[in-house]
């Protein structure tokens, strides 16, 4: 996604909560309806590409378990736990519950 994609689509859910013609009941907090409806979008287009990079760090840990011994791996994979434990952390901070990385 791009810096101006991202800009278009926060531009819309903007007008269309500043926009006197919009259908808001009474109440709404416009500014937590334009701030959740970026929160959901982002998560679903983060969410995939996430997947595919803990999908691929997992199959890469279970290459180097096919191709040798841990010893003869030990500095690759501990370098490789780091990026699944960053990936990890990402998916929580996002809220993006669940590893779709250790399936398949």
């Amino acid at each position: 996604m791009s810096d101006p994609e991202i800009e278009q689509v926060l531009r819309n859910w903007i007008e269309q909560a500043i926009s006197p013609e919009g259908t808001f009941s009474g109440g709404t907090d416009r500014a937590k309806w334009v701030a959740d409806n970026f929160i959901a979008w982002l998560r679903a287009h983060v969410d995939d590409s996430l997947g595919s990079a803990e999908l691929a760090a997992h199959r890469l840990r279970d290459e180097f378990k096919r191709l040798g011994s841990a010893a003869e791996f030990d500095e690759a994979l501990h370098e490789l736990t780091h990026v699944q434990d960053a990936l990890s952390d990402l998916r929580r901070d996002l809220g993006l519950f669940g590893n779709p990385g250790e399936r398949g």
